[in-house]
């Protein structure tokens, strides 16, 4: 069971991972990655556009490929996996865009951390760009993305705040968003251990923002052999997320 629950939840993680093309104000959805759109070192993929220096003009925020694997086998290459780059571009008065800020690529030994502005793209998992906009209701901009998991255990997010004072993206939180196992009212931003996951729920995909703080998402949980899952609108409360009202009460996963 345990098997194709795991399987399960990376098939939905590839079905709704991500866009290639979104054009939004106050919250992005996801359509279904494109793995292939990315052919070469540099591609420009993942693209949201928002005001996010607060100027009136639209910026561009994307992730860049880089250190892409490449399997070869004769005169046949395969791109196995590859990393995105979040990089902001702002257009000058002829239309040009210049790249406003980049994430800088992380040492050999942080690669893929999840204490790391950086997006993996591989066979066993996705870090999409799932949720930009208003998340918890502050005046920054924000980004949220999971981390990639290989097995059954809560999702780790990464959300990742705009300063525009210094024009950059930072790291701002790094956990699983738990809740109680049982009738979950609130979800906190905690640390994971791996005999939780038959004693908590957590927040396994943010669908949408409804506006500034407001959030709809899937709640996930497992126990006695039996996934479960719902859907719920929550209000973001000091980083926090409280459920505010059960679109579809969490029900066993078939």
């Amino acid at each position: 069971m345990i098997r194709n629950f795991i399987f399960t939840l990376l098939l939905l993680t590839i079905f709704i991972a991500g866009d290639v093309l979104t054009i939004v104000q106050a919250a992005a959805a996801e359509n279904e990655f494109d793995f292939a759109a990315v052919k070469k070192e540099g591609d420009i993929f993942e693209r949201r556009y928002y005001d996010i220096d607060g100027d009136g003009e639209t910026e561009t925020i994307a992730l860049k490929a880089y250190n892409m694997q490449i399997s070869r086998e004769g005169d046949t290459e395969e791109i196995m996996s590859y990393s995105g780059l979040l990089t902001v571009f702002k257009k000058d008065k002829t239309g040009k865009e210049n790249v406003l800020w980049q994430a800088k690529i992380p040492p050999k030994s942080e690669e893929n951390s999840r204490n790391a502005i950086d997006f993996l793209f591989c066979p066993y998992g996705l870090e999409p760009i799932e949720a930009f906009g208003n998340i918890t209701g502050s005046q920054s901009v924000e980004v949220i993305s999971p981390a990639v998991i290989s097995d059954l255990r809560p999702v780790t997010y990464r959300l990742i705040k705009w300063n525009n004072a210094k024009k950059e993206f930072t790291l701002y939180k790094c956990g699983i968003l738990k809740g109680a196992l049982e009738n979950p009212s609130e979800f906190k931003w905690a640390a994971y251990k791996d005999e939780e996951v038959q004693k908590c729920s957590w927040i396994g995909k943010i669908s949408k923002i409804n506006s500034p703080g407001v959030i709809e998402a899937e709640i996930w949980s497992y126990s006695n052999e039996k996934a479960r899952r719902g859907i719920a609108v929550l209000k973001c409360v000091n980083d926090d997320f409280i459920v505010d009202k059960w679109v579809e009460n969490p029900k066993t996963f078939e």
